[in-house]
C-alpha cells in the first residue's frame, strides 16, 4: 500500500537506514496503544504488528533486545524527543505523535481518541475547590471572567467536546505544517517538541497564513457560546 507522504519521510534522519523500519514501528504502536506501554509489551506488540519469527516469544525477545540495549531504538527516539519514558512505560511525545501520523495517516482517529482520553484525565485531577481569580484565557480573561474549580471544569469539558469534534483540522494543520517544514529544510531529529509548536506558529504569523487563526477561532467562539449558555441568566 502505498504512502502519499513517502517522499516526506525519507527526509525524516530516523527513518533512514537499517533502523528505519524499527523507529516506524516504535512510533505506530505506541500511537496505536490506549496506553503508555512497558518495554516487553512494545516488543510483543511490534512482532504482533510485523513478525520475524515464527516463535513469538523468540520473536518478541529479538525485538525486545534491539529496542532497549544501550545505542538501541528507545534510547535513540528518547534522545531525539520522540519518546518518553514514565513509570516505567513509554510513550509517545507530541513531536512523536505528528511524526506517526506522517508515517501512517489512517492513526488520526486513535489520535483523536487520545485527546479526548487527556482531557478526561485532565478533569479528574482538578481539585474540588479553586480560590477564584482571573486566569490568561484570550477572550474569557479580556471579557473579566473569573475562574474557579467549577467553572475551570466546565471549560476543560467543553474543551473535550470541541476536540471531539473539531480536533480532527488542529491534527491536519499540524500535520500538513510539519511537513511542509521538512520539505523546505527542517531537520526533525534535531528539535524538541516545544521548539516544533513555536516554529509553526511562527511561520504562521511570517507567512501571514490565517487558516489556523480562523479555525482557533472558530473553535473558540464554539467554547464561548457554550459557557455562556450554561451562565446563570439575569443578575441577582
Amino acid at each position: 500500500m502505498a504512502n502519499k507522504n513517502e517522499s516526506v519521510i525519507n527526509l525524516i534522519p530516523i527513518f533512514q537506514g537499517k533502523k528505519g523500519s524499527y523507529n516506524r514501528l516504535v512510533l505506530e504502536v505506541l500511537a496505536e496503544a490506549k496506553e503508555p506501554l512497558k518495554p516487553w509489551e512494545l516488543a510483543k506488540r511490534i512482532h504482533e504488528k510485523e513478525p520475524k519469527e515464527v516463535d513469538w516469544y523468540r520473536g518478541t525477545q529479538k525485538i525486545y533486545s534491539i529496542l532497549i540495549r544501550k545505542g538501541g531504538r528507545l534510547e535513540e527516539l528518547e534522545k531525539k524527543d520522540y519518546i518518553t519514558f514514565r513509570n516505567g512505560k513509554w510513550e509517545l511525545t507530541f513531536k512523536g505523535l505528528i511524526t506517526a501520523l506522517i508515517v501512517n495517516p489512517q492513526l488520526k482517529s486513535k489520535v483523536l481518541n487520545r485527546f479526548k482520553r487527556v482531557s478526561n484525565f485532565l478533569l479528574m485531577q482538578l481539585p474540588e475547590t479553586h480560590a477564584p481569580r482571573e486566569i490568561p484565557l484570550g477572550r474569557l480573561a479580556i471579557l473579566g471572567i473569573k475562574m474557579d474549580g467549577e467553572k475551570l471544569k466546565k471549560l476543560l469539558e467543553v474543551g473535550a467536546k470541541v476536540i471531539a469534534e473539531d480536533g480532527e483540522q488542529l491534527i491536519d494543520f499540524t500535520v500538513r505544517e510539519t511537513k511542509d517544514l521538512i520539505n523546505n529544510g527542517l531537520d526533525l531529529d534535531r528539535i524538541t517538541t516545544q521548539k516544533l509548536t513555536m516554529l509553526i506558529s511562527l511561520k504562521r504569523f511570517l507567512f501571514l497564513d490565517d487558516r489556523f487563526t480562523q479555525l482557533l477561532d472558530k473553535l473558540g467562539n464554539k467554547i464561548l457560546r457554550e459557557l455562556e449558555a450554561d451562565a446563570p441568566q439575569g443578575g441577582g
